[in-house]
């Protein structure tokens, strides 16, 4: 029990580095430049509640829509880079599941789709 209690400790310290390191800093909306505002609100005019965080000079906002959490990113000038959309392990490619299950040992918690606009 100790072994698993180091263990977690220690991921939660990594996955508080990673996120450091990614030079990931939450925004208000109001420091949200307006091109960006503009586009996502045309597109999710019904989200109310948005999470804002500027990473490499990109601005992603997290979200709910339809008891789906969603993450999408923009540059600059509003022009949508990518959109995360949480999905159900289940849901990954066989292949992927797979490789996931044969190289880590437990179950999957957590699975993304992610899809970039560029293609």
């Amino acid at each position: 029990m100790k072994n698993l209690t180091k263990i977690a400790a220690a991921s939660m310290t990594m996955i508080a580095s990673f996120r450091f390191a990614q030079k990931t800093h939450e925004k208000a909306e109001t420091k949200i430049p307006q091109p960006i505002l503009t586009a996502f609100h045309k597109e999710y005019a019904n989200v109310k509640k948005v999470d804002w965080n500027e990473e490499d000079g990109n601005y992603e906002a997290e979200f709910n829509l339809n008891k789906t959490e969603l993450t999408v990113t923009y540059n600059a000038k509003g022009e949508k880079l990518e959109v995360e959309k949480e999905i159900k392990s289940t849901q990954l490619p066989a292949a992927a599941h797979q490789y996931i299950t044969k190289h880590k040992s437990g179950a999957i918690n957590e699975a993304s789709k992610i899809e970039k606009t560029n293609g």
